[in-house]
This record gives structure tokens, C-alpha cells and sequence, in this order.
């Protein structure tokens, strides 16, 4: 490697870790892996830099605390955009234990190979690319048709974000399980780098955005409409109730983000997702977010920066056990 870039890499690297609000362990590793540590690179190719650590040092829920550690870095690289050499540098945390399918491993730390990537051309299936390639993209196309001519009705706009995190889960799992089994140049890996160079995934994450958008804004922040809350005739104690709509009804699990803001290790700033904020306020049944008082008493708050970020912060009465 061109000591330079190892250089400023390991320093970009080391300079996130120092401004991590978070104890960790010794780092095992920092690594730099795709296809820029191999021969299937591109122009539109990553610097992905690895930094190791035993994630059992940090806590026993392993889970817990890669959900806490992708947290801080995707804060990081949602505030930065740094290049080297016109190929944008991207940081992950991962733990030393997982198992690595990538042929090419070169440890910035070290400064010699893991693993050295040796070049076998591979035999390509163009056809079977092409076709699932097409068959994705026909959905997306679709959805997006679907959200313009729904985009007032509520319940159509639930189904179509349910739909589009479901075909955005269909993708990752084709292309993980095509890493799994045949590696870098598997169908399914290369179905999702097609998918991505050609801003389909980044399509798909917009109408993903949109429909949740379409549901809060009239749900949360519009409720005053009669014909959403119908009254009926309560036989009970009351003469009159007002019936919970089904999209308010449906059971959503709280999102990993608000289990980790439960913790005493945690963060007490986190930016969220549009879908764990939808998911979050659909819980506790949260309307305004001006007044999130249900969610208080759980010891976080949640809040909505101008530019249209979602974000979780702690408050003074936290708990330390998870609110399942």
C-alpha cells in the first residue's frame, strides 16, 4: 500500500476512536477490506476500513453492542465525506470473532496482508444478473408509481413502506447469502452492486422515506381529522369512545437504538432512522412531538432537528432496564 494513504486511513481511523463516548476495549485490528483490497474494484468503490475488537470486552450482549457501536458510526460517516484519490472512506466496527468472506484483507495496523487476494477471473453469469437485476428494479419502479398515485392515503402508505422494507430486506439477505456461498463475485452480490451503482437502492430508500413521511405527518401530526377517529356508541362505562385506527393498533417491537439509550453504557445523543422513529412514536402512542410525554417517562425523549433528522436523547428520569 502507498504509505501516505496507510497513513491517513490509520489516522482518520484512530482519530474517530478517540472521539468515541464510549469505553472500549483494546483494538485488535484496523483493517481495510472490499473490493479496494482485492481485484473486482471499481471507480464507485469504497475505502472500507474494519476496526476489530472483542465485542464480549465491551458487554455479554454482543448484539446489544454492535446495534450501540453501528450507531456511532453511522453518525460519523453521515457527518463526513472524506475521498482519497475520488473513492469515499467508510468506517465499521466489527467483532474479532466474525467470520470475514472478503479474499482480500490488508491490515492498515500491520502494514501487510491478512489475507492476500489473488487474481482468478471469475466465471460470470451476465444473464442471471441481468434477470434478478430486472426483476428488483421492476418492483421499485413499481412502488414508486404506486407511492405518487397513494401518497394521501394513509393505510395504502403503510402498506407500501411495510412493502418497501420488506424488498429492501430481500436484497440484503440475496446478497448476503450469495457472500456466503460463492463469495465476492456470487449472483447475488453482484445483483446488489448493480442495484447501487445505478441508484435503485438509493430510489428505494427515498420511497422508504416517503411512505413513513406520508403515514407520520397525517398520523402523528395531523390526528384532528373525525374520519380517522370515528365515534361510536360505547356501551360501557362511557356513553361515546373513540376507536384506535388499525395502524395505530398493529404491534411494532421497539427498535435496537431505544434499548441502547436504556443502557448505562449508551449514548445520550443518537440520530435515528426515519422507520425506528415511526416505530418508537407508534409505541407509546406519541402524537406531537412537541409533547412526548409517554415516551419521557422512559427515560428518552424523542426530537426532530429542522433539517428533518430524528434523534433520541436521554432525560433525567432513565431507567436501566430495557421497556419492552
Amino acid at each position: 500500500m502507498i504509505p501516505e494513504i496507510r497513513r491517513k486511513l490509520l489516522g482518520i481511523a484512530n482519530n474517530f476512536l478517540d472521539n468515541v463516548n464510549l469505553k472500549l476495549p483494546k483494538i485488535d485490528d484496523i483493517q481495510l477490506t472490499g473490493s479496494l483490497a482485492n481485484y473486482n474494484y471499481t471507480s464507485n468503490s469504497d475505502l472500507d476500513v474494519h476496526i476489530l475488537l472483542d465485542f464480549k470486552k465491551v458487554d455479554e450482549d454482543v448484539e446489544l453492542v454492535k446495534t450501540a457501536l453501528d450507531g456511532l458510526r453511522f453518525i460519523w460517516n453521515t457527518k463526513h465525506d472524506i475521498k482519497i484519490k475520488g473513492h469515499e472512506v467508510e468506517l465499521y466496527f466489527q467483532d474479532t470473532k466474525e467470520p470475514h468472506v472478503s479474499s482480500g484483507l490488508y491490515s492498515l495496523k500491520q502494514g501487510k496482508w491478512v489475507k492476500k487476494p489473488t487474481y482468478n477471473p471469475p466465471s460470470i453469469d451476465d444473464q442471471d444478473i441481468l434477470k434478478k437485476f430486472n426483476d428488483i428494479k421492476k418492483q421499485i419502479d413499481h412502488l414508486y408509481t404506486l407511492t405518487k398515485k397513494h401518497k394521501k392515503d394513509i393505510r395504502m402508505s403503510e402498506v407500501l413502506y411495510n412493502y418497501g422494507v420488506k424488498l429492501f430486506g430481500k436484497i440484503k439477505k440475496l446478497r448476503q447469502e450469495g457472500l456466503k456461498s460463492e463469495g465476492e463475485f456470487s449472483v447475488g452480490n453482484l445483483t446488489f452492486k448493480y442495484l447501487r451503482n445505478t441508484d435503485y437502492l438509493e430510489k428505494l430508500s427515498n420511497l422508504i422515506n416517503k411512505n413513513y413521511d406520508d403515514i407520520f405527518n397525517e398520523s402523528f401530526l395531523h390526528s384532528g381529522n373525525r374520519h380517522r377517529h370515528p365515534v361510536v356508541r360505547d356501551p360501557g362505562l362511557r356513553k361515546h369512545a373513540r376507536t384506535r385506527p388499525e395502524y395505530v393498533s398493529v404491534r411494532l417491537d421497539l427498535p435496537n437504538c431505544f434499548k441502547v439509550m436504556q443502557k448505562n453504557a449508551g449514548p445520550r445523543f443518537l440520530y435515528i432512522s426515519p422507520q425506528d422513529a415511526y416505530k418508537i412514536t407508534k409505541h407509546f402512542n406519541v402524537r406531537d412531538l412537541r409533547r412526548p410525554k409517554g415516551l419521557k417517562k422512559s427515560g428518552v425523549a424523542i426530537g426532530q432537528k429542522p433539517s428533518g433528522r430524528f434523534y433520541l436523547m436521554r432525560t433525567k428520569k432513565n431507567k436501566t432496564d430495557y421497556m419492552i
